[in-house]
């Protein structure tokens, strides 16, 4: 909730993010077609009380609540995804909750994806982990996503989305 305009301020595509004075680009979606989370589940008829966003945790009976990280709270996520009968984790953007780990590190994602992709399993729940394309604009599709292969490699299926370069509209 709240993202609906992070479209119009266009920001990674301005030549100069300082220059105040510059023409921006078109906006490539309108207003009126954003559609925010809540928005489009409640256009597709979802049941929003069974949509959980974990952001904190408590490690300890009455501690403070702390920040979540993959590489220390896959047991309280593990217990969120049974408590709640859970089908679906997203995880968005990955390289967010990666705690101490090394994006760049194909033995730190790895070993971070391997317990996830578990738990996962054990629960009959699918997993997403949405990460973004780095700079680069050249090679294979599965090199782009930002720091370590493994993010691409140790998945199931990955899928990227850009816009197409014959079809501006299309993506």
């Amino acid at each position: 909730r709240g993202f609906r305009d992070i479209l119009e301020l266009r920001r990674s595509a301005r030549a100069d993010l300082y220059d105040l004075f510059q023409d921006p680009p078109s906006v490539l979606v309108p207003r009126h077609c954003r559609l925010e989370v809540d928005e489009r589940l409640d256009a597709a008829g979802a049941d929003v009380s069974r949509i959980f966003a974990i952001s904190a945790v408590q490690r300890e009976r009455g501690g403070p609540h702390e920040y979540f990280s993959l590489d220390r709270d896959l047991e309280a996520l593990e217990r969120c995804i049974e408590d709640n009968s859970a089908s679906l984790v997203v995880v968005d953007p990955i390289s967010a909750y990666l705690g101490s780990r090394d994006s760049h590190s194909n033995a730190d994602i790895r070993g971070l994806l391997a317990p996830l992709a578990d738990i996962g399993a054990r629960n009959r729940c699918a997993i997403v982990a949405v990460t973004h394309m780095n700079k680069s604009g050249a090679g294979r599709a599965m090199y782009r996503a930002m720091g370590s292969l493994a993010f691409t490699a140790a998945a199931r299926i990955a899928w990227l989305v850009a816009q197409d370069e014959d079809d501006q509209a299309k993506r």
